[in-house]
């Protein structure tokens, strides 16, 4: 998994590849289709649908609020406690594909043993 901001060549791309396809979908743009491929290549499937306007807005907008101190509007339901618990379970998840995150994983690509079973480098 590469997330380069500043890359030369721009692409807003996530492949999720599993032993008979992948899914294949825009990164950052979500109002972009979803591609259901065969181990081929070949699309199967293209999911559309119709994006929320601001879907975060509120969310943003009562951390913001709590934050600068206007708690007319209630408090903000976004916990410190709700971030570990997510960033929990995605170490759970990568913990796999990366052999541990709990060190520089990032700086041992050539360890990681999900790159090594898939032999994609």
């Amino acid at each position: 998994c590469i997330w380069d901001f500043s890359a030369s060549k721009s692409v807003d791309e996530l492949v999720i590849t599993g032993p008979n396809g992948s899914l294949r979908m825009a990164a950052m743009s979500p109002s972009l289709p979803i591609y259901v491929v065969d181990a081929d290549g070949n699309t199967l499937q293209e999911i559309t649908f119709e994006t929320l306007q601001h879907a975060a807005q509120p969310l943003i907008q009562t951390v913001t609020d709590e934050l600068r101190g206007i708690t007319a509007k209630g408090f903000s339901p976004s916990r410190g406690n709700n971030s570990v618990r997510t960033s929990a379970v995605l170490d759970a998840a990568l913990d796999l594909y990366y052999g541990g995150r709990q060190d520089a994983f990032w700086d041992r690509s050539s360890t990681w043993p999900g790159r090594l079973q898939s032999g994609k480098w």
